[in-house]
This record gives C-alpha cells, structure tokens and sequence, in this order.
C-alpha cells in the first residue's frame, strides 16, 4: 500500500466517524426536545413546610424560560385524587387532604413535554388531644432485670418481650399472682423488642435485625420467622386483621399476617407536631395506644387519620417504681377487659402497675 492510498483510507475512517458523531448529535438533540427537564421551579410551598389542617396552600411555580407557559398542571396527592390547573400560580385547601407528611407530585405538561417536581408537606390535627392522667388501682412487682418491650395479656396469662443483646427473653405469666409459667432466651445477636399474640401464635419483634420470631404460645416452640419491611423493630400489635408496627419514626405500618407486607400506613400528629419515635403499641376498642420512647406519657391514636385523640399523662409512675442505676425509660402496655384498666411497667422498672384513665 503507498502512502497515497494510506491518507486515503485515513480520510474516509475521519468522515465516517464525524457522520456517525453529528447523527448520534442529532439524536440526542431530537431526543431533548421530547423532554423537559429543569426547566421549572417550585417557589411555594417549600418541601417540609408545615399545615394546619383547613389551611390554605399556595402554590407558585415559575418558569425558567419566560416564553414557555404551562398547558396543563397535575398537582397530585397520596390522600387525594389529583387535581388538575392551567396557571402557575393556585390554591389548594388542605381539608382536602389527610394529616402527617404528604408527598406532593406537581407535574408540568407542555405538549408531549412533562416535566415533574417532588416536595412534601406536613399537615397537623385539627383537634387538640384530651388530657388524661391516671389513678393506681394496684401496684405489682417487676423484675427490675426484665428491659420491658412489649407486654401482652390474654385470659389471665401475661407474655413479656424484653431487649439488650445478651438479655433479650420471651416470658409467659399467671396474672396477677405473676407466676413464671415459661421463659426462653433469645440469641445473643438479636434485641427482642415488642409482642402481640394472634390466635395460638406470639409474635416478637427484634431491633435492629428485622426479624419476627413466631412461637407456640402454650410451649413456646419456634415455629417460623419473617423480615421486616421496615428499617426496625419497635413496637407490634393486631387490631383482629393486621398487624400494626412501628420502627422509632411517627409512622405506624398495617402488615398483612399472612404476606407480612405493607398494605397501609399512617404519620401520627397532634395539633403541633408529628409524634415520633412511637414505640410499645396496643389495640385497645378501635384505638391504638403508643407509648413515646423517653416520654412520660401514652398517646391515643386514630388508626384511621393518625391524629391523636388523647395523651394520658403518666408523669410520677417512674419515680413511685423507684430508681435505681439500670432503670431506664417507661414502656410496655397490655390492656386488661374485665376491668378496663391499664397494665403499665418500663425498662428495668421495679413495679408495675394498673391504672385507671382519668380525665383531667
């Protein structure tokens, strides 16, 4: 080959790599006019602002390029059916939507352009919680080496989960007398947290490893085990069709009992705040009743809108337990129907306690 026909094929290799360049450019330049992209911002509402419920929102979105008007906007709401606007600039009215964090979907249409914003807001009650406190029908011991996470009572038997790694136990109780019927170690890795009984079955959370242990509840044999679909464990109750779980957030997560999967879930709120770290639950005639990790105090929640109906003020039961160096904060719940009275107790506590609601 001389070197004529060398510059030759040189030259045709460059042109066929500079016509294969412009059509991959045109391609991606064909392609950019389908879709839009950042070319609108959202100026009101900021992501997290915070509602009360029946406030009005404004919304205000503006457009990057001046010449471009939105032909159609679709504000989209997990609680609602969206709605759809034609100017950047609306009012929405947050009685149309339900309480805790909404994530907000505002999609931009142009043509067969769309472009689509992600924000968030968060929407209190509207009813401020009533206030109870509590009056001591009887006092009880505890074992003050039992860090209490969940507790249950079914026809005058009492099951206690309890945490730390190392010391974490299932235990089963003749109530009141609270004779030790049956305990069971968990394995040093895993921190049980809380408990509910379905049926002949218990169910017990653990923390951090997302596991749900199930037992028999008369020998206590393990009999089978799921993960967690959430990031923890905390607190586990039924409410006679699902589980109700809560993982140190302000939500609380409906698991089917057969699939164990997500099938809904409710931000908790009162009139000023979401409520988290909700930990021990309990179902209690269409109510769930939540204790607040390191509060001194039990919420009552709608299941249906997660707002709280009621605090029960349980300030001073610490205190009369007695403190010692491992006694940490209150939790564990267990109702009692005969009586309708509460059953009460905490990390390490020395007593436990039924007690009366009380209005204040």
């Amino acid at each position: 080959m001389n070197a004529s026909s060398s510059q030759f094929i040189i030259l045709m290799i460059c042109l066929s790599a500079l016509i294969s360049c412009n059509r991959e450019k045109t391609k991606n330049n064909k392609h950019a006019e389908i879709t839009i992209l950042h070319n609108y911002e959202l100026i009101k509402p900021s992501n997290g602002s915070f509602y009360n419920f029946g406030d009005k929102i404004e919304f205000s979105i503006r457009s990057k390029n001046t010449s471009q008007n939105p032909e159609k906007i679709i504000v989209s709401f997990p609680s609602k059916k969206s709605d759809t606007l034609s100017n950047t600039n609306f009012i929405l009215d947050t009685a149309s939507y339900g309480f805790g964090k909404q994530n907000v979907s505002v999609q931009i249409i142009n043509g067969i352009n769309t472009e689509t914003i992600q924000t968030s807001i968060v929407v209190f009650s509207n009813i401020v919680p009533k206030a109870y406190t509590y009056k001591i029908e009887k006092t009880l011991l505890h074992d003050i080496t039992s860090y209490t996470q969940g507790l249950e009572i079914h026809e005058d038997i009492l099951y206690e989960s309890t945490g730390l790694y190392g010391q974490s136990k299932l235990r089963k109780f003749e109530y009141p007398s609270l004779q030790l019927l049956a305990e069971i170690k968990l394995e040093p890795g895993f921190f049980g947290e809380g408990l509910t009984k379905v049926g002949n079955k218990l169910y017990q959370l653990t923390w951090k490893e997302k596991t749900v242990f199930i037992y028999d509840a008369n020998d206590f044999s393990r009999i089978g085990q799921f993960n967690l679909p959430v990031h923890e464990g905390w607190g586990l109750s039924y409410n006679g069709k699902e589980f109700l779980l809560s993982d140190g957030s302000s939500c609380i997560y409906f698991l089917d009992t057969l699939s164990f999967k997500i099938i809904n879930s409710i931000d908790v709120v009162d009139n000023q705040a979401r409520i988290k770290e909700l930990n021990e639950l309990e179902y209690i005639n269409g109510d769930i009743y939540a204790n607040v990790y390191g509060k001194e105090y039990i919420v009552i929640i709608d299941p249906l809108t997660g707002r709280v109906r009621g605090k029960i003020d349980c300030e001073g039961l610490l205190k009369i337990s007695g403190v010692h160096p491992s006694v940490d904060v209150m939790n564990g719940i267990a109702y009692l129907p005969k009586s309708k009275r509460l059953l009460v107790t905490g990390k390490n506590w020395a007593k436990m306690f039924e007690i009366s609601i009380v209005k204040k």
